[in-house]
């Protein structure tokens, strides 16, 4: 078992000045034999069927995590975990969301539309079109009463009955004039029928083709162009090119001193926590647990506090300095969500140097019926593009991983510009293309890229500690005092973190003493 350290070596010192970031030391989970078997949470099998490789870490460069991402690993509070897809029950993609590309759906406008109408009036009705065809039904009521009641003059019963009389004879040879009669079809002499999409793609390419007066591109063709194909409309979005949505000019907070409610949103600190979260941990902390309860109908004696702290809030990010232009800190953060006094939701955030990751969300289940997940998510890939028109590397949005095999993850492919990565050749492809493969088999290669996949074996320059305060040394040093009795552990870890981080990152053996 590989175990975390606390080093005061000058080696640790020179690597933080070097990189000019924190040096991440970590633990390994070492399993004789292979990979770390566990329950699975998706698939919920009584058996330990979820297979995955994992570290332990009290201090990780934002940097090195960063890249871990990148491999496929995500973080459970300090342990930063790689499933196994190969052998898992449940194989897990990191998704990740291109926020430069993004385009919104109409039913994430609609959930935007309601959240405002909301905080403006406090309407917890549906829709606003089933709203209005609630009002026509009841101002249609109301005209009919006001009209009696506003003094008319009474009408004549004998004027009265011979009106009824010639309505009703109207009526009837209305209704005779309206008598289906056999015909012979449509007119042979008149031009057949067309659907109003057809006329206004016609339109469309006489406009396009006016513009390209220049080019010998002629309206057939591009009336062709513009036709419907039989490529499915996933893969159509991959070619169509559509302006990206700035989300900053759709989520417009209603004025706080004329709406009904108000909602202010705070990103806390938590790892070192911070005194604005220790001032809300306890209503944080009675949110998720009634999120786990009665959402995902957990125990109450699985929803303690220390849960909610080794789960939510550890962390092994700590503050880092990031691009001064941002104006934020690299680290783990909870941002809260609040209406009036009351926690409405909280998200479990990490700034990385490549955008804004989300390990996870809970809401109050008492506000299920504005759809907080969509409303967060859109709000982080707002903050993301705020990240990027500072600093141009700060573009993309990590959504955790999509589980193709659980229904639970359907919501995310709703999601524009998505991607997720190939578990071979470590690119991100386009969710499009991916899920027509997972429809045929749960793991998969994304890429079309040919890549020989060897396991990296590569173990002697690997940076280790052999006890706490002893000096940092490189692994093929340790090996020549201690033997080749750790070389599996070793090996496990590097085919885990590859090379580069296994080679900058800090390994501690833990019991080494009690097995020497």
């Amino acid at each position: 078992y590989i175990y975390m350290g606390n080093w005061t070596s000058q080696k640790m010192a020179e690597l933080e000045e070097e990189r000019y970031e924190i040096a991440s030391k970590v633990q390994f989970a070492y399993q004789p034999g292979g990979p770390y078997p566990s329950h699975c949470g998706y698939c919920h099998s009584e058996d330990e069927k979820f297979m995955m490789e994992a570290i332990w870490s009290e201090q990780m460069a934002a940097l090195d995590f960063q890249d871990l991402v990148d491999r496929g690993c995500q973080r459970s509070g300090k342990f930063v975990y790689l499933p196994s897809n190969k052998i898992t029950c449940c194989p897990q993609y990191v998704m990740r969301l291109d926020s430069t590309t993004f385009h919104i759906s109409k039913q994430q406008r609609r959930v935007l539309r309601r959240f405002n109408e909301y905080l403006s009036t406090g309407a917890i009705a549906p829709g606003k079109e089933e709203q209005d065809n609630d009002d026509k039904t009841g101002a249609g009521g109301i005209e009919k009463l006001t009209s009696q009641e506003k003094g008319a003059e009474p009408v004549d019963k004998e004027k009265e009955e011979n009106h009824n009389k010639t309505e009703g004879t109207e009526k009837q040879t209305s209704t005779s004039k309206k008598e289906v009669t056999p015909g012979h079809g449509r007119d042979p002499l008149k031009p057949p029928p067309r659907k109003a999409k057809e006329i206004r793609r016609e339109r469309k390419a006489i406009k396009m083709a006016a513009k390209l007066k220049d080019r010998e591109v002629s309206v057939d063709g591009i009336v062709q162009a513009i036709s419907p194909s039989p490529v499915p409309m996933e893969t159509q979005s991959l070619s169509r090119k559509r302006e990206p949505t700035v989300l900053s000019n759709l989520i417009c907070l209603p004025d706080p001193n004329t709406c009904k409610h108000k909602l202010s949103i705070k990103l806390v600190c938590v790892s070192p926590k911070s005194v604005e979260f220790e001032s809300t941990s306890a209503k944080s902390y009675e949110v998720f647990r009634k999120f786990q309860m009665i959402i995902h109908k957990e125990l109450e004696e699985k929803c303690g506090y220390e849960q909610f702290i080794q789960f939510c809030v550890d962390s092994p990010l700590q503050p880092e300095p990031a691009p001064p232009e941002i104006g934020i800190q690299y680290g783990s953060y909870h941002q809260q969500y609040w209406i009036d006094d009351k926690l409405l939701m909280v998200g479990v955030l990490d700034i990385i140097p490549k955008g804004v990751l989300c390990n996870y969300l809970f809401y109050d289940p008492e506000f299920r019926f504005l759809a907080p997940g969509v409303f967060s998510a859109l709000y982080e890939i707002m903050q993301t593009q705020e990240f990027n028109c500072k600093n141009p590397v700060m573009k993309y949005y990590y959504m955790g991983y999509y589980v193709h095999s659980c229904p639970k993850m359907n919501y995310k492919r709703f999601y524009d510009s998505s991607y997720l990565l190939c578990p071979e050749t470590l690119e991100y492809v386009p969710l499009p293309i991916c899920r027509p493969k997972l429809d045929l088999e749960s793991y998969c290669k994304f890429s079309d890229k040919t890549v020989d996949v060897k396991p990296e074996t590569e173990i002697s320059d690997v940076l280790v500690a052999a006890f706490p305060n002893r000096p940092i040394i490189k692994y093929k040093e340790f090996r020549a005092s201690y033997g080749s009795r750790f070389d599996e552990q070793v090996t496990q870890y590097v085919n885990m973190v590859g090379v580069t981080l296994a080679n900058r990152m800090i390994l501690y053996f833990s019991g080494l003493a009690q097995a020497m």
